[in-house]
């Protein structure tokens, strides 16, 4: 299957948190992975606020950069190209999605993934309503 991981799910697979293992499962599952190409400054975004909110230290984050980005080339990043924009515009006419948000479900929806992997209520909300399935790895 080609699963599609957001940022507060594909965090999990680097930060000990809950859903983790469950993330880690989902890797070992897909037979492919795609990433929208708001992924990496999103991921770093979130380890640096961990970081100074000293729940990361330096080493620990170090490690995590490697890793994330050696996993990273294996996924298939997409960028965001018109039809995205364009599918994230109807989106977020019909969801109360923030704009990112609206890019990861436009991403997966025009890319034909067969399942996002979002913590976000708001994102899974509305891929549900677009017919995605959706795999919360909280639950």
């Amino acid at each position: 299957m080609k699963f599609y991981f957001d940022t507060s799910a594909l965090l999990k697979g680097y930060v000990v948190e809950t859903g983790s293992e469950r993330v880690r499962l989902g890797f070992a599952d897909a037979e492919s992975i795609t990433v929208s190409v708001l992924i990496e400054p999103e991921l770093f975004s979130s380890l640096n606020r961990l970081r100074r909110e000293g729940l990361v230290d330096d080493t620990t984050y170090s490690s995590l950069r490697v890793s994330i980005q050696r996993d990273l080339s294996a996924f298939q990043i997409i960028p965001i190209v018109r039809a995205v924009t364009l599918r994230a515009i109807t989106l977020v006419e019909r969801h109360p999605l923030r704009a990112a948000d609206a890019i990861h479900l436009a991403t997966a929806l025009v890319d034909s993934c067969d399942v996002l992997w979002t913590s976000d209520r708001r994102l899974k909300a509305a891929a549900l309503a677009e017919g995605m399935s959706v795999v919360d790895p909280c639950e």
